[in-house]
């Protein structure tokens, strides 16, 4: 099954950037949050994990090891002095700059030997998918499971 194959990239992508990461201190899961700051700056945790459709507490972990590696800053959001707002921090965005290099160099070895208009087609049925997938799980919620009276 073609799921099965698109793991497989994944899983390999993870790797990758966590070994070509090693001496830049950031893990692959770490990478993602960065380049989601780094285009989505003074955003909350809670918008952060919704994006991903990840649990909580695993963004709140990894953003506490960025935070406390000086990669991102929490700050008081205006709006709700309760909610904290995350951004890059200098040394993020540069990190974040050459952790992108790692992955660029990732794309091109996987995409060796495949056309540009095959991948770009692959982009858009996978885009399509993805949010199918998305679609499929936020009406989930929204359905209430039946119970049977005895």
């Amino acid at each position: 099954m073609f799921l099965n194959d698109m793991s497989t990239i994944v899983r390999y992508s993870h790797v990758f950037l966590n070994r070509s990461l090693v001496e830049k201190n950031v893990t692959a899961a770490e990478h993602y949050l960065l380049m989601f700051l780094f285009s989505h700056e003074d955003i909350s945790q809670d918008a952060i994990a919704n994006h991903y459709a990840i649990d909580k507490g695993s963004i709140s972990k990894s953003v506490k090891s960025l935070v406390e590696k000086g990669f991102v800053l929490r700050i008081s959001n205006p709006q709700n002095r309760r909610e904290n707002l995350l951004r890059l921090s200098e040394k993020g965005r540069t990190t974040f700059a050459e952790s992108r290099n790692e992955l660029t160099r990732f794309h091109e070895a996987v995409m060796q030997g495949i056309q540009p208009e095959d991948f770009q087609r692959l982009t858009s049925i996978l885009s399509v998918m993805a949010n199918n997938a998305k679609l499929l799980l936020e009406n989930m919620q929204e359905e209430e499971p039946i119970h049977e009276s005895k």
